[in-house]
Order: structure tokens, then C-alpha cells, then sequence
């Protein structure tokens, strides 16, 4: 839509801006006047300060099946909320081979918390989704 092309055209302005200040020793001096973040819906809740929380130790050998089957249940149990034994929400788990054969191992469980739907397999970080 128009209207989109507008904010794109907006944030593509702005981006220039900031490179042509960062990198041209001549514009620095318009640093202050650049806008450094964009407008949108979660600006309050980026602002606030993140929390770290510490994943912990498992004393697991994630080379034998039997290992990796304790890693992932511990992950599905402490990180993956579930109701009713259904997950509220998917956690992307980093997606070593061994992690998908595993899940792939409790595909015919009874339950979704027993087959672990909770998860899921990325070759990427950790993240919530």
C-alpha cells in the first residue's frame, strides 16, 4: 500500500542518515539529530532491561542416544510451558542431528508433552517462539 511504501521509504531515510553520520567524519557533527531506533508496537517493551536466566549443567554425554534423550526431556520439562499437558508455546531448540532423531524416536507417544511438541529443531540459537 501507499501508506507502506511512505514508512519504508521513512526507515530506508533514516538508515542512510546513520551511515552517512557514522562513517563521514564531515556529518558527524549531526550525530544528535539522527534517529537512532524506529517507531513500532513493542518500543515499551524493548526498553526494558532483559533478564538473563541461567540454563544450568546437565551431566549428560550428548554422544550416546541415552544422553541426548535426558537432554532434551530436561529442556522440554524446565523451558517448554505446557497446560493440560499441551505446550503454550514452541521452543526452538539448536538442531544438532542427534536432537531431531531423538524427538523423531517419541513421535508415537501418548501425549504431546510426551512426544515433546514443545520443541522444536533449528540449526540456529535458542529461541522462543
Amino acid at each position: 500500500s501507499e501508506g507502506d511504501m511512505l514508512l519504508i521509504r521513512s526507515n530506508f531515510t533514516d538508515f542512510i542518515a546513520r551511515i552517512l553520520v557514522s562513517h563521514l567524519d564531515g556529518l558527524s557533527i549531526f550525530r544528535k539529530s539522527v534517529s537512532w531506533h524506529f517507531s513500532h508496537d513493542h518500543q515499551e517493551e524493548a526498553r526494558r532491561k532483559s533478564s538473563r536466566v541461567p540454563l544450568g549443567l546437565l551431566q549428560c554425554n550428548e554422544s550416546t542416544s541415552e544422553g541426548m534423550m535426558q537432554i532434551v526431556r530436561a529442556v522440554n520439562h524446565l523451558y517448554v510451558p505446557y497446560v493440560d499437558k499441551k505446550p503454550v508455546v514452541r521452543v526452538q531448540f539448536t538442531g544438532a542431528e542427534r536432537i531431531r532423531s531423538t524427538l523423531a524416536s517419541v513421535v508415537y507417544e501418548e501425549t504431546e508433552y510426551d512426544r515433546m511438541e514443545g520443541l522444536f529443531t533449528h540449526s540456529e540459537d535458542f529461541h522462543c517462539s
